[in-house]
């Protein structure tokens, strides 16, 4: 993980990152930012490019309880305590953005990991999220210059969590990283796609 050329699935869940928190709350114990970037296509790994479509979360970010069940982790961590969880979503035209609360008890506890990162975040050390979700239909797969062109489309997509993440392949300019399958199964199945079409 940390170069554009990881590329991996954390079981089910599609992963991108990294986005700029932009906004830090010490009061309420929330972050917000940009977790998904609309309609900008990024270069997956040489030869494979991937664009989100503004209305590729469909009404998730406008249902009254949209972000009920999505987690704030710490680098997707399914085996930690989430951190906290997200209290509003909306899709804007240029991404998807969230605010996320930290569980307070956690985020006060000294020597916890939200207290951890928390510190952290107050002190710029750490300012990168990530998005984790479901695809919920196979993607518009074209062909551009001699590579392939993913699109996910209207309604395709389902935002599970949103990860602090130590820090992201393309930095502080970063618009979203794939990290998925470890057994590299992802990536060999779609350089041998991108090789028949040579």
């Amino acid at each position: 993980m940390g170069v554009p050329g990881d590329l991996m699935q954390v079981g089910s869940v599609q992963v991108r990152q990294s986005l700029h928190v932009q906004d830090v709350d010490d009061d309420k114990g929330e972050i917000y930012g940009r977790v998904i970037p609309f309609e900008k296509v990024v270069e997956l790994m040489r030869g494979l490019s991937e664009v989100l479509e503004r209305d590729a979360f469909g009404s998730q970010p406008s249902a009254v309880d949209h972000y009920a069940r999505v987690q704030l982790r710490w680098a997707h961590a399914t085996d930690e305590v989430p951190l906290g969880r997200a209290t509003h979503l909306e899709a804007l035209n240029d991404g998807l953005y969230g605010r996320w609360r930290f569980n307070n008890e956690l985020r006060t506890a000294e020597g916890t990991r939200a207290w951890q990162v928390w510190q952290s975040i107050k002190s710029g050390d750490m300012t990168e999220l990530s998005a984790g979700f479901r695809v919920k239909r196979e993607p518009i797969i074209t062909e551009v210059d001699g590579g392939l062109l993913i699109t996910r489309q209207r309604d395709s997509c389902h935002l599970v969590e949103g990860s602090i993440v130590p820090s992201g392949a393309y930095g502080q300019d970063a618009v979203l990283l794939a990290v998925r399958d470890t057994r590299q199964a992802w990536r060999d199945g779609w350089a041998a796609r991108i090789a028949r079409l040579r």
